[in-house]
């Protein structure tokens, strides 16, 4: 292993982790490691023998693991099991499975099931356990808000002056140059894998910081009053200089203003139908996709071709996973449309292709059936839900995530981590429901 300054930093934010949480409350230390571990830690990683490859979020979730295993006593006290709790595992088992059904052998298996427990599991169940207060999910909601402000400062600087940022700090660009470069400006990349998941980061967290801000749960920071905050999440947005993100933000805050206009919680459902009847029209080829090509093509030509580009291979990609349709492919690569010579036909963007590739249909079922499972437990709370601007807006995020994901491979941890404190949330809501039915 080489000893650049990527990997080092990638090494010390295991006990870095440890650290936070031996001095700060364990909902905090969780927060801080994620937001700054996702926003900062380098983008590479450092290969392990017999284990997943060692990256900024297996980093973080290896610190954030031992850190509430050394400093919380038993997180699971008082734990409220969740039928969530059970389908994230449900998926992580499934890739051990694709493993085996493939002959690639339990070692194999065992490799994808510690990285999908790593990538997904953890995070969410520090959310489900460390966010078990609304004030903890509220302080959470503020530190990412905050950190994306100082995310769209960096992001205008990066606009300005082109994305070096990581080169500076690390000494290598974990992307294709040329593809940031845009209108005589740069888009930004900062410390993520691509531009694009720069702009999911701003899409949601724009919309968090006008939710909490126009309820009064936004504070001032270091003396800059709070509605100075605001605007910077959406400066990034605008900079980052992506027709995808903008179309996520503004149907998210059109959402927003429906359901709090009209107080229809099955608006929130909308986001998980859309994706589900994509999935399902263009899985089974009674959808080409062209009408979505079209409608950007009124924005932009060349969104409308790069989004053309999207489908075409998407197409390859389905042909290619239907030959595989249950437990798909499995790893290296085996997902891929490929020329008789082995190479690549098409990249591969979307992260439902991806799975429906490599863990075939019941992973892709169970990995989406996770995601959308705090929007179906919405239905069945309590109004007093639609008064806390921090579920609301996170709700509103995770379907924003969920139709993200059908063209873009970027899941944040910080969205997995609170999504599970949302889990918790909703669940507690709909207990104290039910105590209050049967008490009358």
């Amino acid at each position: 292993m080489a000893y650049t300054v990527a990997n080092i930093a990638l090494l010390l934010w295991v006990p870095v982790c440890v650290v936070l949480f031996a001095v700060a409350r364990p909902a905090r230390a969780c927060t801080a490691a994620y937001v700054v571990g996702w926003l900062f830690l380098p983008m590479t990683s450092i290969p392990v023998e017999g284990f997943c490859d060692i990256d900024k979020s297996v980093a973080t979730n290896a610190g954030v693991l031992l850190g509430v295993l050394l400093f919380c006593g038993s997180p699971l006290a008082g734990f409220r099991r969740n039928w969530a709790d059970v389908i994230i595992l449900a998926f992580a088992a499934t890739t051990m499975v694709t493993s085996v059904v493939n002959d690639l052998g339990v070692y194999d298996g065992l490799s994808e099931l510690s990285r999908k427990i790593l990538y997904y599991a953890v995070p969410f169940f520090a959310g489900r356990c460390l966010l078990r207060t609304r004030e903890d999910l509220w302080e959470a909601c503020r530190a990412v808000v905050c950190a994306a402000a100082l995310y769209g400062l960096l992001a205008l600087w990066e606009w300005r002056m082109s994305p070096s940022l990581h080169v500076n700090l690390y000494g290598v660009f974990q992307h294709d140059w040329r593809q940031h470069s845009r209108g005589g400006a740069w888009r930004p990349i900062l410390f993520l894998p691509h531009g694009l998941a720069v702009g999911s980061f701003f899409a949601w967290t724009a919309i968090l910081a006008i939710g909490l801000w126009r309820t009064g749960h936004l504070r001032s920071l270091a003396g800059i009053p709070a509605g100075w905050i605001v605007p910077l999440p959406l400066l990034g947005l605008l900079v980052s200089m992506s027709m995808g993100p903008w179309a996520l933000f503004l149907a998210g805050c059109g959402l927003l203003v429906w359901w709090r206009k009209t107080g229809w919680r099955k608006a929130v459902l909308l986001p998980a139908v859309f994706a589900a009847l994509w999935i399902g029209g263009r899985y089974t080829s009674i959808m080409d996709g062209q009408w979505l090509a079209a409608a950007a093509a009124n924005v932009s030509e060349d969104r409308a071709d790069s989004l053309q580009y999207r489908i075409d291979a998407e197409t390859l990609l389905i042909n290619r996973a239907k030959e595989q349709p249950i437990f798909g492919w499995g790893t290296w690569g085996r997902n891929r449309a490929r020329d008789e010579e082995g190479n690549d036909l098409t990249a591969t963007d979307g992260l439902w292709i991806i799975y429906a590739g490599a863990y075939g249909l019941v992973g892709l079922f169970t990995f989406y059936l996770w995601w959308c499972w705090p929007l179906w437990m919405s239905q069945r709370c309590s109004r007093a839900m639609e008064a806390d601007a921090a579920l609301m807006v996170l709700l509103i995020a995770i379907g924003q995530e969920a139709v993200n994901m059908l063209f873009n491979g970027f899941l944040s941890p910080i969205l997995t981590f609170l999504s599970g404190g949302v889990v918790t949330s909703l669940a507690l809501l709909r207990h104290r429901h039910g105590m209050l039915v049967n008490a009358r």
